[in-house]
């Protein structure tokens, strides 16, 4: 199973179709290991540190992910077109989404970005370009997970008894 989680290369020009799918069969394989405490021991964790030279020069380009309503958040930098056009369709469309990631993370599996870094939730504009290390998760959002930025606040509860007096 580590061999699925090395940092190989997918081999040949592939669509956008293609990397989507790749990408999507990777964080799910990924998100199916046992639950760790320090999830980042798991071999390959979905960040984009990870996820970037998995598909070698057709993954670097020079394209810089960042929130729409926050353009000095930056995610990653020097992202090729196929490959930001991939993971902004699985985001889209619920196939995926992001958490923030522990600046760990990125430290063991080759570095950060040389940015200052953002804090979450953003609570400020930046004047300066700043960065969330983020990695990614299958699905739209975790169920009954607070620590999943696409919580929607609803949980299922089960209704008191009433008491009769």
């Amino acid at each position: 199973m580590t061999e699925q989680f090395g940092l190989s290369e997918v081999r040949g020009n592939l669509t956008v179709e293609q990397i989507e799918a790749d990408l999507l069969e990777y964080i799910e394989n990924w998100s199916a290991l046992p639950p760790r405490k320090d999830y980042c021991r798991n071999p390959g964790i979905p960040t984009f540190r990870n996820l970037q030279p998995r598909y070698g020069r057709q993954g670097v380009g020079q394209l810089t992910m960042y929130f729409t309503d926050h353009a000095n958040v930056i995610l990653w930098r020097n992202l090729s077109q196929s490959l930001t056009q991939a993971i902004t369709n699985l985001l889209v469309e619920g196939k995926i989404h992001w958490h923030v990631a522990f600046l760990g993370c990125y430290e063991e599996e080759g570095g950060p970005l040389p940015l200052p870094l953002a804090d979450w939730p953003i609570t400020e504009e930046y004047n300066t370009a700043h960065w969330l290390p983020v990695y990614f998760k299958p699905g739209p959002s975790c169920d009954n997970d607070r620590g999943c930025p696409n919580y929607t606040g609803i949980e299922e509860q089960e209704e008191e008894p009433f008491e009769t007096t």
